[in-house]
């Protein structure tokens, strides 16, 4: 049926049809490795858990961080936004949080509210928390927001 010269040639084909195909795909990734609607954030202090600040520029594509480099190329096609020594670092998350109910000795208390918590945590670099004491209903209406 198949000669072993024919095998050797069909596997011959095969392993170069897939090695051209994959350098092509590797060229491809790089000459179009930013696109228009990524963002540079330049000049900021970047907190890296391992190295503490560093001064990177962070590349996001919807919403994702897909590079940090020393230095933007003077080709880089998206939106640059110069953060002028400002300090980036990671969503932080609160795992204790009351939004109905922190008692306060002596004072009014303060009940804000699911919203409430959650804009004040989010001003203070806070993306997500635990509430351990608020309206249920409530909470997944601002998660699903």
């Amino acid at each position: 049926m198949f000669s072993l010269i024919n095998i050797k040639s069909l596997a011959v084909i095969i392993f170069t049809t897939l090695l051209l195909g994959c350098v092509s795909a590797e060229q491809k990734t790089t000459q179009n490795k930013y696109s228009q609607q990524d963002i540079a954030y330049v000049n900021g202090q970047f907190f890296n858990p391992s190295l503490g600040f560093e001064n990177k520029t962070v590349i996001i594509r919807e919403g994702i961080v897909i590079a940090h480099v020393d230095a933007l190329s003077d080709n880089f096609p998206g939106k640059v936004v110069d953060l002028q020594d400002k300090w980036g670092i990671p969503g932080l998350i609160d795992m204790h949080t009351h939004s109905f109910g922190n008692f306060i000795p002596n004072a009014k208390n303060d009940a804000p509210g699911t919203q409430g918590v959650s804009q004040r945590v989010l001003k203070a670099g806070v993306t997500g928390f635990v509430d351990l004491f608020g309206d249920e209903t409530a909470l997944i209406d601002v998660r699903t927001r």
